[in-house]
């Protein structure tokens, strides 16, 4: 007798006209497509491990999309590190800044970078990009910000690092990040390393060439000048774009959700997937279906 069958059901398929054979494989049929529809079922249950944190150091999925949205510290802080030259390094599967000690290839100094960050920190936050701008207001608003600052460099651009003192080019000229400390008439150099203190009396030849080290090291600064303005400039424009006629406030009240559903088949035909593949040409013929699906 098949198994998982009354004697009463197999006695009406035997009626039916179905050998005693064609009654066990149908039943085996039948097993077959419970078994790979718990397996499928099973496949789509959400496991929990998949939300578990796998490493100490995974990114924690951010749940607060409007935080985000309007936390502008992260781009603030972006741009204090390329102010002061900090280098970008990969260590350990991570991205790290790291100081840059050569003062040469510094942009600005301490104070200059100070002072840009007080100006970005003003245009760069909830007030700004939360506001509601037309955008032939964000254009004149633009072109005053980059006159007042392009006056502001012109006007203090030695008390901000644009320009490089004898030191500076006394050192670069001679590789060397030791203390050091020039009389007043700039002949007589005191090197401090450690504990040694060495002393060393300059040439006019070699007062000359750390004069004109310095003025070419100068030279190089000022000609990143161009791209710094372009670069403040543009990113306080993107700011003022987020608040074009009240851009910023209409997304946070609004909620998009994007479907995409693409057919299985080019030509736009769907296959239906919902019979068991591997069945043979009988599934729809088997005769366990005549049982009002008692083992379906």
């Amino acid at each position: 007798m098949a198994e998982g069958l009354s004697q009463n059901d197999v006695q009406d398929l035997l009626k039916e006209g179905y050998s005693m054979t064609e009654v066990n494989e149908a039943v085996r049929e039948v097993e077959q497509e419970e078994l790979k529809t718990s397996f499928n079922t099973a496949q789509t249950r959400q496991d929990p491990r998949m939300y578990s944190q796998q490493s100490a150091f995974m990114p924690v999925a951010q749940d607060n999309l409007i935080k985000w949205q309007l936390e502008l510290d992260n781009i603030l802080e972006r741009a204090e590190h390329i102010l002061r030259g900090d280098k970008l390094i990969f260590n350990q599967g991570h991205l790290l800044w790291t100081k840059n000690d050569e003062s040469t290839n510094q942009i600005l100094n301490e104070y200059g970078v100070q002072e840009i960050m007080r100006i970005l920190s003003m245009y760069l936050n909830r007030n700004t990009i939360l506001s509601d701008y037309e955008a032939e207001e964000i254009s004149e608003k633009i072109l005053d910000f980059g006159r007042e600052l392009n006056d502001l460099f012109y006007m203090k651009y030695e008390e901000m690092g644009l320009t490089v003192n004898f030191e500076e080019a006394f050192q670069d000229l001679f590789e060397t990040t030791d203390e050091i400390i020039f009389s007043e008439e700039g002949i007589q150099v005191l090197i401090k390393s450690g504990n040694d203190v060495q002393y060393l009396l300059l040439t006019e030849e070699q007062v000359e060439g750390i004069e004109l080290e310095r003025q070419k090291l100068a030279l190089e600064k000022r000609k990143n000048y161009p791209m710094l303005m372009r670069e403040i400039i543009d990113v306080v424009h993107s700011g003022y774009k987020r608040a074009l006629d009240g851009g910023e406030r209409r997304s946070l009240r609004e909620a998009r959700s994007v479907t995409q559903t693409e057919p299985l088949m080019p030509g736009g035909i769907n296959i239906n997937t919902g019979s068991p593949q591997g069945g043979g040409s009988r599934g729809v013929l088997n005769p366990m279906r005549y049982l009002q699906g008692k083992y379906r």
